[in-house]
C-alpha cells in the first residue's frame, strides 16, 4: 500500500499547468532525450574503458600512508605470512578483530582466493580462507603481519573501480586519489588521471551541456541578402 501512496505524487505534474516556464523546460528535456542516451552510452563505454585499464595498472599496487586508524572491519589490507614460501604479500578484508582475547593477532582478515586448497594449506588459513594477523606496529613474531592498507578509492576489483573511475569523473577529490596512485607506483600514473578528466569531463560532459543549449535556443530569423552577420538572435545585412 505504501508504494501505490507513493504514485499519488505523480499529481505535482498537474502544476506544470500554472508554470509555463517549466513547461518549456520539459519540452525541451524531451526533444534533447534521444541526443543524451547516445551520449549517456559514451560515456558508460569510456567509463569501462578507463575501470578495465585502471584495474590492470592500479590494481594492487596502490597503498595508503600507514596509520593504524586505517585498520577497521572492511578495510582492505596486505598480509605477510612469514612461513609463505613464495614471500608475496596477501590481499584480503579485514572481517573481524578480537583485542582482548588475541592480544598478539587482533585482526582476522579474509584472504582473497583463501578458500582454495593450493593457497589455504600453504598459507595455513582456515576453512573459510582467513587469518588472525597483526598490524605491523606490533611486536609479534611468528604471526602474519598487517603491513599495508589499500585506500578507500582503490582499483583492486571491480565494484571500487567503478566508483573510483566515477569519483575522478566527477572531480569529486580525484587529486587525493591520484597522489596516493603515484607515491605507490609512481608519476606517470598521474596520466591516467589526466585521461579520465580531458575525455570525460571536459569533452563528454560540456557536449551535453552543449546539447542542451542548442535546443533550447530560439531559432534565428535570417533577413536581407547574403553576406549577412549575426546581431542578438537575428540575422541582419552587414
Amino acid at each position: 500500500m505504501s508504494v501505490l501512496r507513493a504514485f499519488r505524487l505523480v499529481r505535482l505534474v498537474k502544476m506544470l499547468k500554472a508554470l509555463p516556464e517549466i513547461q518549456k523546460q520539459v519540452v525541451v528535456l524531451v526533444q534533447v532525450m534521444g541526443s543524451v542516451v547516445s551520449l549517456v552510452v559514451l560515456i558508460v563505454i569510456m567509463l569501462l574503458v578507463f575501470l578495465v585499464l585502471g584495474m590492470n595498472v592500479l590494481g594492487g599496487n596502490v597503498v595508503q600512508e600507514w596509520s593504524e586508524e586505517a585498520l577497521a572491519l572492511g578495510a582492505h589490507v596486505f598480509v605477510a605470512f612469514p612461513w609463505d614460501p613464495t614471500g608475496v604479500e596477501r590481499y584480503g578484508r579485514i572481517t573481524g578483530a578480537n583485542v582482548t582475547g588475541r592480544a598478539l593477532a587482533p585482526w582476522r582478515v579474509e584472504i582473497r582466493y583463501g578458500g582454495e586448497e593450493q593457497i589455504r594449506s600453504p598459507l595455513r588459513l582456515d576453512a573459510d580462507g582467513s587469518a588472525w594477523a597483526a598490524s605491523k606496529d606490533m611486536v609479534a613474531a611468528g604471526v602474519p603481519q598487517i603491513v599495508a592498507a589499500t585506500p578507500r578509492l582503490n582499483y583492486d576489483d571491480f565494484p571500487h573501480a567503478l566508483v573510483s573511475t566515477f569519483q575522478v569523473l566527477t572531480l569529486s577529490n580525484w587529486n587525493d586519489s591520484m597522489y596516493q596512485a603515484v607515491a605507490s607506483i609512481g608519476p606517470q600514473v598521474a596520466f591516467f588521471y589526466y585521461a579520465i578528466i580531458v575525455l570525460g569531463t571536459w569533452m563528454l560532459l560540456n557536449v551535453f551541456i552543449a546539447i542542451l543549449i542548442q535546443v533550447s535556443s530560439p531559432p534565428i530569423l535570417c533577413v536581407g541578402p547574403l553576406p549577412m552577420s549575426l546581431t542578438d538572435g537575428v540575422c541582419v545585412s552587414s
